[in-house]
């Protein structure tokens, strides 16, 4: 099913690049010269020539589209032709980058789910809670998958020069960033000076103290990079040769319907921010210090390095060469 989803998206995109390109002109008559340049198809295309010369250096590009060419004379290259499936750096949209963790419990330890703003009196507060994880990226798109280049040629037909089809499927995408970590909880605030009841008489003292703020929360981790996606299928080369001069001549001919490569892990993400660390409690009238004491200030989380794993290599195509 994800193959499928995947498969309508990476459809539309090879649609919408095509769109953005000017159609390929191709010999009206039946001989033909193409000169050097990129044709790139716009859709399932087949052609039929008697005879049809190719300059060094062309290159046709399917676009994962049917390439149908039918030669019943003479094929001539001068110097090489490639004809292949998609440009090397042709990658899916690499997908956006994944939210971000949840901020840490703020007054982490404390009891029940509402804890209390404030320390107990002269206590210390409470630390924040460290933000968690930021969420793993979005796995890549698969490859885009080649589809069919088909030869034909007559029981006369000569060919020259060096041939090359790459009918490969494409690389998968990059996986999404790794999503940013939490930001960490709050310090919760320290408790106010106020008499204790152990000290009895010896109440009120200048050496009391109200309670220091908790610390902030660290930030979270960030999220793992997301999974690459899979390489896109190698295509089908068939190619139909009914002479001894084509069979010679194939021995030549360079043929590759490999799988894509899978595509890269995604990059992790920054680690979130630190939490406000709490302040100091309330100084009383006969408090020696009338300074809060503020928390101790959180740090940021460690940005993650690492990204999930698991891409395949799309599976290969398939070479038919038939002699009728």
């Amino acid at each position: 099913m994800r193959r499928s989803l995947i498969f309508m998206v990476v459809t539309s995109l090879c649609a919408a690049r095509a769109a953005e390109l000017p159609p390929p002109s191709w010999p009206p008559s039946r001989n033909g010269i193409l000169p050097r340049a990129e044709y790139v198809l716009q859709g399932d295309t087949t052609l039929s020539y008697d005879g049809l010369s190719f300059e060094d250096g062309t290159i046709i590009t399917t676009q994962g589209y049917d390439f149908d060419l039918e030669i019943r004379q003479s094929l001539e290259i001068k110097g090489t032709l490639i004809i292949r499936s998609f440009p090397d750096d042709r990658l899916p949209p690499q997908p956006a980058a994944a939210g971000t963790g949840r901020r840490g419990h703020p007054h982490f330890g404390a009891p029940g789910p509402y804890p209390a703003a404030d320390a107990a009196d002269r206590e210390d507060g409470m630390a924040g809670g460290t933000g968690e994880r930021g969420p793993t990226g979005i796995p890549g798109a698969d490859g885009f998958d080649a589809r069919a280049v088909t030869l034909r040629f007559g029981p006369a037909a000569t060919m020259t020069g060096k041939l090359v089809i790459r009918n490969v499927g494409g690389t998968g995408g990059t996986g999404g960033p790794g999503g940013i970590g939490g930001p960490g909880g709050n310090g919760q605030r320290g408790g106010k000076c106020a008499p204790d009841p152990g000290r009895g008489p010896a109440w009120p003292s200048f050496d009391d103290l109200p309670g220091r703020g908790g610390p902030a929360g660290q930030g979270g981790p960030g999220g793992f990079g997301g999974r690459g996606g899979d390489g896109g299928r190698g295509g089908m080369i068939v190619i139909q040769a009914r002479s001894k001069g084509a069979h010679e001549w194939l021995i030549t001919v360079e043929l590759s319907v490999a799988g894509g490569e899978p595509g890269k892990i995604g990059p992790g993400g920054s680690g979130g921010n630190a939490g406000q660390p709490g302040p100091g409690g309330p100084a009383g009238e006969l408090c020696s210090s009338k300074v809060e004491r503020i928390g101790a200030q959180g740090t940021y989380g460690p940005g993650e390095t690492k990204g999930m794993e698991g891409a395949q290599k799309g599976p290969d195509g398939i070479i038919k060469v038939l002699s009728d």
